[in-house]
């Protein structure tokens, strides 16, 4: 009789696959914060306030009216790529067997988990408490949440459970279970390590 695990999630480890799950790992925070970035400088821009880009947000240097349509854009930009990811991944759902992935499928796989964005903010936010004791939320999407009427934390818990419905999907639909374990490894080790390098170590001296 052949167990869940052997079914699901055998132990099958592929190490070239590994290396190439790494680099994709490390670089998503650094994709997943200048997506939200980019979408906020450029709204800013077009309604005409002096704007910079930096590695972690985007700083308003003029004293016309605050918009929200900025962190509104902002939060959507990341989310539209997602949901393209997501369309790409449904369009093409037949050639996802158990064969091995080719780079174009984990390439629409890793669009589709631009949704996980709040996700994975609020697994770094729960480390932080772990270390420092806070979970407060001063990102745009708290700051959103409360303008709408809604608690601060509206927008990160929907869009966290979408991540999560995301990445289950992901898993066990698309990914090939002798892929599966590496998969998961490569992200559980490595993605905190890119949040750490670009947004704690590194950002703030390449996009000061």
């Amino acid at each position: 009789m052949i167990s869940l695990t052997e079914k699901y999630f055998p132990f099958a480890f592929d190490s070239k696959l590994f290396l190439f799950l790494v680099a994709g790992f490390i670089g998503a925070p650094v994709f997943g914060t200048m997506t939200f970035c980019g979408g906020y400088y450029l709204t800013a821009i077009v309604q005409g306030h002096e704007a910079r880009i930096f590695y972690c947000g985007v700083s308003i240097n003029d004293r016309l009216p605050f918009s929200y349509w900025m962190p509104a854009i902002g939060i959507l930009t990341p989310i539209i790529i997602g949901l393209l990811g997501c369309l790409l991944l449904f369009l093409n759902r037949k050639e996802f067997t158990e064969s091995a992935l080719h780079f174009s499928q984990w390439l629409m796989i890793f669009l589709s988990m631009f949704l996980m964005r709040q996700l994975d903010n609020n697994s770094f936010r729960l480390l932080k408490y772990f270390f420092s004791g806070d979970f407060s939320n001063h990102a745009a999407d708290g700051y959103l949440s409360v303008h709408f009427g809604f608690p601060s934390s509206a927008i990160d818990v929907l869009m966290s459970v979408i991540g999560i419905i995301i990445l289950l999907t992901i898993i066990f639909r698309f990914i090939p279970r002798t892929q599966r374990l590496t998969f998961c490894l490569s992200g559980i080790i490595w993605a905190p390590l890119g949040y750490y390098l670009w947004l704690i170590q590194f950002g703030k001296y390449i996009l000061p």
